[in-house]
């Protein structure tokens, strides 16, 4: 399943320079999975000889992500990530690790959640940033933080390949975005030296999510691109279980760990689960800074 955002940009895996994009090529992929309506929607951008109009994407794309903010702002997103990454923080302290502390967040878009953390969840021995491969979404995710007087950063590059890399990795509706196939190779790059823990909040599959997402972005998002992409991600997001296998896997250096599966004391799945990944040497500490919701931590083997 595609989801059009997805397509409107390349990058040359290499040199990570942006690519042309044939507005053409991108209607067939759509029409080739029968998502006529969507294929209608591309055909209709700005092209020029055949080529979307970078400017125009580029304005697109802001707009879409300032319409994925309310999404962010009424799941909680921000409080959910600092209730999370706080005891791995609390925990790197606890050990004699030394800050600051780099928390940088994957695939940041405007960077609500970086923004959020920096308003509301500030301390001397924290940073914040967020990197996104698209250079126009990193601009309004500058220009809002300096709006607000934030003390954040963000940054156009590889999350991976920082000067300055993270020591606690994180993201917000980025997993599903990845194939199957690509999620062990996400989590074998947590395991540079620097890295210390990480935090994925995504969509959880089930067989109400695309009716939720559906009445969600039919009413919030105005956007033709938003509602569609919206649905789109309840519907490709990944088993709980294949993300879990593809940590345990990959990144053996960590306890790893999901949370959020089901609502509490029903048999009703969450709207969004949590991956949660720690430096073996540090796991006690971990759940001991979580206190009493450790034990809501489900082991992934």
């Amino acid at each position: 399943m595609l989801e059009i955002t997805d397509l409107l940009i390349a990058f040359d895996p290499a040199t990570g320079v942006r690519r042309p994009v044939c507005r053409a090529e991108i209607a067939q992929r759509l029409l080739a999975e029968g998502e006529t309506r969507a294929a209608t929607a591309v055909q209709r951008l700005p092209a020029v000889d055949g080529l979307l109009d970078d400017d125009y994407v580029d304005r697109l794309l802001v707009s879409v992500h300032c319409e994925i903010q309310r999404l962010s702002e009424e799941f909680r997103h921000g409080a959910r990530m600092a209730a999370l990454i706080d005891p791995i923080l609390n925990a790197m302290r606890a050990s004699g690790l030394r800050g600051p502390y780099r928390v940088v967040d994957i695939g940041c878009g405007t960077g609500y959640v970086v923004r959020w953390l920096s308003r509301n969840a500030a301390s001397p021995d924290v940073e914040y940033v967020g990197v996104d491969y698209n250079e126009a979404l990193v601009r309004e995710a500058e220009r809002l933080a300096r709006a607000e007087n934030l003390h954040c950063s963000f940054v156009a590059a590889d999350a991976f390949g920082l000067r300055d890399p993270a020591h606690i990795l994180v993201s917000t509706g980025v997993l599903h975005h990845f194939p199957a196939a690509d999620l062990g190779r996400f989590f074998a790059s947590h395991e540079a030296d620097t890295t210390v823990g990480y935090v994925h909040i995504d969509f959880q599959p089930s067989k109400i999510a695309p009716l939720g997402a559906w009445l969600f972005h039919r009413t919030r998002m105005r956007l033709a691109i938003s509602r569609f992409d919206g649905i789109q991600s309840a519907r490709r997001a990944h088993q709980p279980e294949l993300i879990g296998r593809a940590a345990a896997t990959h990144a053996p250096s960590f306890e790893n760990w999901i949370l959020g599966q089901r609502v509490r004391h029903t048999p009703l799945p969450c709207v969004l689960t949590s991956v949660i990944g720690v430096r073996r040497s540090l796991a006690d500490e971990t759940t001991a800074a979580f206190g009493g919701r450790a034990r809501a931590l489900e082991p992934m083997t």
